[in-house]
């Protein structure tokens, strides 16, 4: 009966230590989301900021880049199996992504403006344009492969509660941006 409970014991403290399996906040060193624009918002199972100076920031570069300049911001917001590190799947497409966005959309070759920018150039006046990227990661993957699996339902509860208060956040943002540019913001989400 003794090695029995071992037996059932081990996994099971394995399983129940395992909980916090990345529940950190990753460093970014490294990572494919290294331009200036680029943010990495990372949030813990209930939407609070594990750095709340890194919105601040990315906020801060999205009101004073709308009141100077054509900016387009690209939200993401990754899903089930991923997670903010550096080197998850998601994280490095994303930043892929941006890089080809960024590169499309600066058609200035040798001094001449692609149709990009002569439409800017016609719409606003300037040519030129900020893409400002985040990537929003939060634990998506709570527990190591295979277990993951295993994660579905309170996986999809933490991601419900994220995308409530971040849709919050973003309206509220919203309305603060409009207030002081004087000027409508289109809400996608």
């Amino acid at each position: 009966m003794g090695g029995a409970v071992r037996i059932i014991s081990l996994p099971l403290l394995i399983l129940l230590g395992s909980c916090s399996f990345g529940h950190k906040n990753f460093d970014q060193a490294g990572g494919t989301l290294t331009h200036q624009n680029d943010f990495v918002i990372q949030v813990d199972d209930y939407g609070s900021f594990w750095d709340p100076e890194i919105p601040a920031r990315a906020l801060d570069t999205i009101a004073q880049s709308a009141r100077t300049a054509n900016t387009i911001v690209i939200l993401f917001v990754h899903g089930w199996h991923h997670n903010a590190a550096p080197d998850d799947e998601n994280a490095v497409d994303f930043g892929r992504s941006l890089k080809d966005i960024r590169k499309t959309l600066d058609d200035n070759v040798d001094g001449k403006p692609g149709p990009y920018r002569r439409s800017r150039q016609i719409l606003t006046g300037s040519g030129d344009v900020n893409i400002i990227g985040i990537y929003v990661g939060w634990r998506g993957m709570s527990l190591p492969m295979p277990l993951s699996y295993t994660t579905f339902w309170d996986r999809k509860n933490a991601a419900e509660r994220i995308g409530d208060g971040l849709t919050q956040t973003r309206f509220a943002y919203a309305r603060r941006t409009k207030k002081t540019n004087n000027r409508p913001v289109p809400m996608r989400i």
